[in-house]
């Protein structure tokens, strides 16, 4: 059986949150590391309109870099996220970001119910961030899940781009890259995309030609 992160036998828990919090810890670290050693620049700023939500959306190897951009978050943030045992140290790397609230599902995994809640906390006035190609692939394959997401709670679709002067990528189906210390992170907002049901195809090629 997969365990969960909220099914984890008693005995097995001690283990568990040792390699939970060792994980985040070494994750943050090496996040706050190329926080302070990177060059940050982002492009696109007025696409976003301030004191409003939306649907942030890039590619899951940008996974890394959009971590470091987004280190603390200043506006509530509900995420949607795997919810099997070896994601609990991500899961604690939101928290320590300050992300408002985590709701456990993915495909197979209780997805609908937890993209409901989602669709719910948009609608008070959260943002949520997405990989359109996760969580496990395929590469740059968009899924509909974030359509679905803008329709229900009427929030726009906003995609984010990286580009890095120096990394390296990581082995795994997303390629996630990784900046090298002292490189320089391009974040490209791209223009908001309101989802019409009827025009679903559309947005989905509006949108994916933005994530580069």
């Amino acid at each position: 059986m997969a365990y969960r992160v909220d099914n984890i036998p008693l005995i097995l828990k001690p283990f568990f949150y040792c390699y939970a919090y060792s994980a985040a810890a070494l994750m943050y670290g090496i996040i706050l590391l190329l926080y302070a050693t990177c060059k940050i620049v982002k492009e696109g700023k007025e696409h976003p309109t301030p004191f409003t939500h939306h649907i942030f959306v890039t590619w899951h190897e940008n996974l890394i870099p959009y971590f470091i951009v987004y280190r603390k978050y200043q506006e509530p943030y509900a995420w949607l996220n795997h919810p099997l045992w070896f994601m609990k140290p991500v899961h604690l790397l939101l928290r320590w970001m300050q992300m408002k609230k985590l709701f456990l599902g993915s495909s197979g995994h209780g997805g609908r119910e937890a993209m409901r809640q989602v669709v719910e906390h948009l609608k008070k006035g959260y943002n949520t961030m997405l990989n359109p190609d996760g969580p496990s692939g395929p590469y740059h394959s968009p899924k509909r899940g974030m359509l679905e997401m803008s329709i229900q709670s009427g929030v726009p679709v906003v995609p984010v781009c990286f580009e890095l002067s120096n990394y390296f990528r990581l082995k795994g189906w997303d390629k996630k890259k990784v900046p090298l210390p002292f490189s320089t992170i391009r974040v490209i907002y791209g223009k908001p995309e309101s989802v019409d049901e009827a025009k679903m195809d559309d947005a989905l090629l509006n949108i994916t030609s933005q994530l580069g």
